[in-house]
C-alpha cells in the first residue's frame, strides 16, 4: 500500500471513530511534529466528507505560517483568526467563511495581506477558548489544524482545548520516545485519541 492509499485508509478509520463520538465530542484537534502537509490533507478530506453527510462542520486553522486552506479552497476572506485574537475583529461571524461548493465553513488563520504578522501561537490566547465555546454550540464538529508541535508545553495547550485528538507522524522521522510522549500527554489531559496516522514518507 502506497502513502496515498494508506492515508485514505486511515481517513476511513478515523471517520468511523469520529462517528462513534459525534454529538459528545465536538472539538477535534490534529497534531503533528513532522507531517503538516498530511495533516492538512486529512482535515480537508474529513471536513468535506462530513459536510456532504449533512454534519455541520467547520475547520479552524491555527497555523499562522501560511494561508494554505484559503488558497486550496480558493476562499477570499476579509477577516481571519489572527484579527480576532488581536482584537481587530470582535464579531466572530465575520471571521467565518463558507468554502465554495462545499457544506463546510472555514476560519482562516490569517488574511492574505497579514501573512508574516499574525499570532505566533493561538493556543496561548484566552480568546481562543471563548471562540471554541461559541463554535461548539453552532457546529456539530470543529476540526482544528494546529501548527507543528515542538515540545510538551505546546502539546498540552492544544490538548487542553480539545475533546479528541488525532496524531500524525512520519515513520522514518519520529522517534518512539516522541510518540510515547504524545500518547502520555493525551492520557494526562483525559483527551480521547480518535486516530493515529503513521506516514511512510
Amino acid at each position: 500500500m502506497n502513502s496515498a492509499e494508506s492515508i485514505k485508509e486511515n481517513i476511513r478509520k478515523i471517520s468511523g471513530n469520529i462517528q462513534d463520538v459525534l454529538g459528545k465530542e465536538k472539538i477535534i484537534s490534529f497534531s503533528t511534529m513532522t507531517s503538516l502537509a498530511t495533516q492538512r490533507t486529512v482535515i480537508a478530506n474529513l471536513a468535506i466528507m462530513y459536510g456532504q453527510a449533512g454534519v455541520k462542520v467547520i475547520i479552524l486553522d491555527t497555523d499562522f505560517s501560511n494561508d494554505l486552506f484559503s488558497s486550496t479552497f480558493q476562499v477570499k476572506s476579509e477577516s481571519s483568526l489572527d484579527e480576532f485574537l488581536n482584537g481587530k475583529e470582535m464579531n466572530i461571524n465575520k471571521i467565518i467563511t463558507n468554502i465554495p461548493g462545499q457544506e463546510v465553513d472555514l476560519i482562516p488563520s490569517i488574511a492574505k495581506q497579514n501573512i508574516g504578522h499574525g499570532q505566533i501561537n493561538a493556543t496561548e490566547d484566552p480568546r481562543l477558548k471563548m471562540l471554541l465555546s461559541y463554535l461548539s454550540k453552532k457546529y456539530d464538529l470543529v476540526l482544528i489544524n494546529t501548527p507543528q508541535i515542538i515540545d510538551d508545553k505546546k502539546m498540552n495547550k492544544v490538548l487542553s482545548l480539545s475533546d479528541g485528538v488525532i496524531f500524525l507522524h512520519k515513520v522514518k522521522v519520529s522517534r518512539k520516545k516522541t510518540v510515547r510522549m504524545l500518547l502520555k500527554n493525551a492520557n494526562l489531559n483525559k483527551v480521547n485519541i480518535l486516530g493515529y496516522i503513521a506516514v511512510e514518507d
